[in-house]
């Protein structure tokens, strides 16, 4: 499975190093994924900081139950470490900034 995570474009070095770090425990720690996990700094722009994870769900494991272990221990271990993922603005918003500059 693959997935990006959005980091608030105001968290610091040491915070988006522990965010890899869980992103790799959380998803490494599952009986139901397979051995090897890959996470990373993806990319950097003025809006965000993009961390990618990607990792195998062995073959006979629920991909569901999997996944939502997996993602409910992120959001767990990122509130308590206090990393802040972007806040996705509506489409509609967008627009009425665009049409108003």
């Amino acid at each position: 499975m693959f997935s990006v995570y959005r980091l608030s474009p105001h968290t610091s070095p040491a915070k988006i190093e522990e965010a890899i770090s869980i992103l790799k425990t959380t998803a490494g720690e599952l009986e139901n994924t397979g051995p090897r996990v890959v996470t990373g700094l993806r990319s950097i722009s003025e809006y965000s900081f993009d961390l990618m994870l990607l990792y195998w769900i062995n073959p006979g494991a629920s991909r569901s139950r999997t996944r939502t272990a997996i993602l409910l221990g992120i959001l767990a271990r990122f509130e308590a470490a206090g990393i802040e993922l972007v806040k996705a603005q509506p489409m509609h918003m967008k627009m009425e900034k665009l049409r108003s500059s």
